[in-house]
């Protein structure tokens, strides 16, 4: 499996040369994240505490809006997992 990270003007970019669906290799793959980047769990919602979540702050650690997001699946999306990617104007994409 290939996994890059690498900061952009506009964001984190996270690439994988097999696809998406081994998440726990894309988060040991990933290191060390850029500076403002953490990496978290969802928050709310039926899989509270799971998923992945790479969410950007300010130097004051204030959320800029920049997300990119794993659910595992379940809840109103439906079963299947699912990426999504959200910039600053809180626009988002899903990506199944």
């Amino acid at each position: 499996m290939c996994v890059s990270l690498f900061a952009t003007k506009t964001g984190v970019c996270v690439t994988t040369e097999d696809g998406w669906e081994r998440v726990k290799e894309v988060e040991k793959a990933l290191g060390n994240l850029p500076k403002g980047w953490k990496k978290e769990t969802l928050g709310k919602g039926s899989q509270k505490g799971n998923g992945l979540v790479l969410r950007e702050y300010t130097p004051k650690a204030n959320p800029t809006g920049r997300q990119i997001r794993w659910h595992p699946g379940g809840g109103h999306h439906g079963s299947n997992p699912y990426w999504r990617v959200i910039d600053y104007n809180g626009k988002s994409g899903i990506i199944r």
